[in-house]
């Protein structure tokens, strides 16, 4: 995917493995170059795509504050990193260095199976999951894509809903439960829910996965070794695995999240859980006292479980017999008077502890070779440590049994490591699913937060959003000149007869922001993030697949490159011309995919046509603009000053104007307007320089802008006079518009009440009228046999003109209805 471009005229810059290709100020070369580039451009786009945006793509448009805060919502670090990776700034998988201090001390992996193969017990599994690790490299970990085509724009979104689908679920479920005090009565099979390792509301607390162990296995399998905690973190990691497997395979998530059920189905469930009946209860936690805690509540260690191995527990047993027997006997010395006296702590006493896996005393010096055997000495030289003779037989078959131990141990671990490492490659395959579920569902999370909505992706390069909000003005609240306003909601449109956006107004109103807004929300469609909007609309989003997205914004003038500002400008410009013009070269090649050649380019410019005199900056910017909408698939959204780019929209159709549009400050009692912030089509602005002056801060003296004010007013008449007329024309005419239009839908809501009125009136005069004729109905029938002629007339005629009545009433109702009051 090309998101940025290299400045120099004469040199384009292709992402992914960077090429140069020379080419004329056109795009022109000679027909042997033009192979040659028609060439590498195949191969560049049959290449793998790219896994971050360019970085001068992440600049213009912020990507850096909104993908940050989308990675706060993930639950594991693989997730967390493979977000931050698309603005280039991802933490390496695993920090190799700050693990392998103490190397020295660890057991090889290599051993495991080394000691196996002289054993005879090696099997060709193993030495195949040598060589594979062997042949791999560890790579940093992308699990969100970023869309080549509108397919996976939309495959990726789908999967978003389904997990919004979830979260949603199962915050209502929480809801109720928590209000009504009853849990859901659907079974745990009917509820839809996120997968048990994703915590909503955990933001971005995760520091680790616990396979940091994994990493080693897979980049340095003969230097690696696991240690208890290491068997106890990939016990859980399989566990996790397991879990998330039996997640996605109930009927519920199937149901109704069959894309991610599918991701969680990836995982080798068989495989795994043979791996964890041989992990489970392997490792315990055990409390470490010391003299700083001597409870043990903050210091513990891990080692294998006596309980699921029980030759290691039988020793450990009788490793416990004998020391307490040796306590005993220690004691009963301590307690001899004659050997107390000649211990540092004289009659004091002084306690016994253990030295390098044996049971010794604070001697004397001169005292130490009559009490026992010296074992080692106190760092002030004033004494040593002394193991008493009666116990040295005893502390010499300690110190045995502690090394069968050890022994035992070791086997034990190696044989645990060797499945481990056999299960490894699956293992990392399943976190890998992990990861990518959880980037699905912090989007997801992200798009709950923000009232964000999934929009229709398209290919015809539109984009349609009401009340779209910026949401990195949204986090922050946007500040400017000492007035704080909230994120003002903007519509923004592309549609069929709009190929050329060109917005103006006054500075300091948002036309940059506005423009941006169609590159953020391009670029949040590539990689599936919901789009922000201040309220749900009737109509659906829309926003097409942009395969290229160029940005120039600001002043990119260099003085070590030797580029002022408008060249600087210039230079980005050609390129992306240069760019338009390989793609429609490309178009007719009959071997190149007709996805790329038809895919649309975004290209926002910024204060298009300044830096250089205002006649000939707006030259250039106009025959720039016209010759970029020479490429059919070329969508522009570009700011001006420039009045000659302003009225470029009444004189082409290819361009359409906006502008940021301007209110009366009634807080205060400045003759100049403020901005509003919001975006109105099919009008152009003034740039109204006297009231972004007023709001400057330090404040500029009064007398600067009347001195201004007059020079302006004084002035030689120009094209900026005459725009200044037709745009307050216009905005006249805008006002008395959207007044006609208020007018007109109070006129509607009224004969909306009015026919709803007159309508239940209808309805309730013929419920009525119903009710008497059916009582003279029944009057009739007991009046039918009387003798009385009179009686029977009167009721006869009665009925008559009843009858006529609802008739009546029934032709009122037809008219109604013609009139389309039904």
């Amino acid at each position: 995917i090309a998101l940025g471009w290299g400045k120099a005229p004469a040199t384009m810059f292709l992402f992914g493995p960077r090429h140069e290709f020379p080419l004329n100020s056109r795009g022109g070369s000679t027909s042997t170059g033009s192979r040659c580039v028609v060439q590498a451009l195949r191969n560049e786009y049959v290449s793998p795509p790219n896994l971050s945006f360019s970085p001068k793509l992440v600049g213009s448009l912020d990507l850096v504050p909104l993908l940050e805060e989308v990675s706060q919502y993930t639950s594991t670090r693989r997730g967390r990193d493979a977000v931050l990776t698309l603005i280039g700034s991802g933490t390496s998988h695993v920090s190799l260095d700050k693990r392998r201090n103490g190397e020295s001390r660890r057991k090889s992996i290599a051993s495991v199976l080394d000691l196996a193969r002289d054993k005879g017990t090696a099997t060709a599994d193993e030495a195949a999951a040598l060589r594979e690790l062997r042949s791999r490299t560890v790579k940093s970990d992308h699990h969100v894509k970023i869309a080549q085509s509108a397919s996976e724009a939309a495959a990726e979104y789908a999967l978003v809903r389904e997990a919004t689908t979830a979260l949603e679920r199962g915050e209502r479920d929480r809801k109720h439960e928590k209000m009504s005090g009853n849990k859901i009565s659907e079974t745990e099979d009917d509820r839809l829910s996120a997968p048990p390792f994703y915590e909503y509301s955990n933001h971005g607390k995760v520091d680790s996965d616990d396979d940091e162990w994994l990493a080693d296995i897979l980049s340095y399998d003969r230097s690696v070794s696991l240690e208890a905690e290491h068997l106890l973190q990939a016990e859980q990691v399989v566990k996790r695995l397991i879990q998330t497997n039996d997640w996605g395979s109930k009927p519920s998530t199937k149901r109704l999240a069959p894309g991610i059920a599918g991701i969680a189905g990836e995982i080798d469930l068989a495989a795994m859980e043979a791996l964890h009946k041989e992990l489970e209860n392997s490792v315990q936690v055990v409390r470490v006292r010391s003299l700083s805690d001597p409870t043990g509540t903050r210091s513990f260690s891990f080692r294998l479980n006596g309980s699921k191995f029980p030759s290691l527990g039988l020793l450990r047993r009788k490793e416990k017999d004998l020391m307490k027997d040796l306590n005993d006997s220690m004691q009963e010395i301590l307690r001899n008077k004659s050997f107390a006296s000649k211990l540092l702590g004289g009659n004091k006493g002084s306690d016994a502890f253990d030295l390098h896996g044996r049971l010794v005393v604070p001697v004397k010096m001169d005292e130490a070779d009559a009490l026992g055997v010296i074992r080692g000495y106190s760092k002030n030289g004033n004494g040593c440590y002394v193991e008493p003779k009666a116990i040295i037989e005893k502390g010499d078959e300690l110190k045995g049994l502690r090394a069968e131990i050890e022994t035992q141990e070791n086997v034990i671990a190696q044989h645990l490591g060797s499945l481990i490492v056999r299960s490894a490659p699956i293992i990392e395959s399943g976190m890998r699913c992990v990861a990518r579920i959880d980037t699905i569902f912090a989007r997801a999370a992200y798009g709950m937060t923000m009232r964000g909505i999934i929009p229709h992706i398209g290919e015809e390069g539109l984009i349609s959003i009401n009340d779209f909000i910026h949401p990195v003005l949204a986090k922050k609240q946007y500040q400017i000149v000492e007035m704080s306003h909230k994120t003002i909601p903007i519509d923004i449109a592309m549609d069929e007869r709009c190929r050329s956006l060109i917005i103006s107004g006054p500075n300091g109103g948002g036309k940059t922001v506005a423009m941006k807004s169609f590159g953020l929300a391009a670029a949040m469609s590539k990689v599936a993030i919901p789009i922000p909007v201040y309220r749900q609309s009737t109509q659906e989003a829309r926003v097409d697949f942009f395969r290229d997205i160029f940005v120039e914004v600001g002043d990119q003038q260099s003085v070590t490159g030797g580029e002022s500002t408008l060249m600087a400008r210039l230079n980005a410009c050609a390129s992306v011309i240069q760019k338009l013009d390989l793609q429609s070269s490309l178009s007719t090649a009959d071997d190149f995919s007709s996805n790329r050649a038809e895919s649309h380019s975004l290209i926002l410019l910024d204060e298009l046509g300044g830096g250089t005199e205002p006649e000939a900056g707006s030259a250039l910017a106009q025959a720039i603009l016209e010759t970029i909408m020479e490429s059919d698939n070329a969508r522009t959204v570009s700011t001006t000053h420039s009045p000659q780019l302003k009225a470029l929209a009444f004189n082409d159709e290819r361009f359409h104007c906006a502008s940021v549009l301007l209110d009366v400050d009634h807080e205060s009692k400045s003759e100049y307007k403020i901005p509003t912030f919001k975006l109105a089509y099919g009008s152009i602005g003034d740039s109204y320089a006297l009231g972004a002056a007023s709001r400057c801060a330090p404040s500029l003296p009064e007398g600067v802008l009347r001195r201004a004010a007059d020079i302006l007013s004084g002035g030689e008449k120009g094209s900026g006079d005459f725009m200044r007329a037709i745009g307050s024309s216009l905005e006249k005419e805008r006002e008395a518009a959207e007044l006609s239009a208020r007018k007109a839908e109070d006129l509607r809501q009224d004969a909306h009440r009015c026919r709803g009125a007159t309508v239940s009136l209808a309805r309730a005069y013929e419920e009525h009228l119903g009710r008497l004729e059916r009582r003279l109905d029944t009057i009739y029938n007991d009046l039918r046999d009387d003798e009385t002629y009179n009686s029977y007339d009167l009721v006869g005629d009665t009925l008559a003109e009843l009858r006529h009545v609802r008739k009546k009433v029934k032709n009122q109702q037809e008219l109604l209805a013609e009139r389309g009051l039904k």
